[in-house]
């Protein structure tokens, strides 16, 4: 028995890296999207960061946006459960924030893109 699902975990492995093999991947933009009616100026970017790594903005005054998506790690916590607001645990890891933008759609929130 054990033969068998080791069979089957082996050739799910293979079709899946086979699968991701044929996705023809692109790099990153250099530059972010922006909408023409809000352009990205120097001084929204440094607000940004400061708002991003700021914990005050938490409810307990302890926790940043970056205390889970660690842009240093990859933008993600790299752990199943993220560790928040008074040590609770939630029920997955950080997703990464590198395509936030992309994610907004995706999660049916408002898009910034014109």
């Amino acid at each position: 028995m054990f033969e068998i699902k080791r069979l089957i975990g082996a050739t799910a492995l293979a079709a899946l890296s086979m699968s991701v093999a044929a996705v023809e991947w692109q790099a990153l933009p250099s530059k972010a999207p922006e909408p023409a009616s809000n352009p990205t100026t120097p001084a929204k970017v440094e607000l940004g960061k400061m708002l991003y790594h700021d914990p005050r903005l938490s409810s307990n005054g302890v926790v940043s946006c970056n205390s889970c998506h660690n842009v240093m790690a990859g933008g993600d916590d790299s752990r199943p459960g993220s560790i928040g607001v008074k040590n609770q645990v939630g029920g997955r890891g950080a997703p990464s924030v590198y395509n936030g933008l992309q994610l907004c759609s995706i999660l049916g929130r408002p898009s910034t893109e014109p």
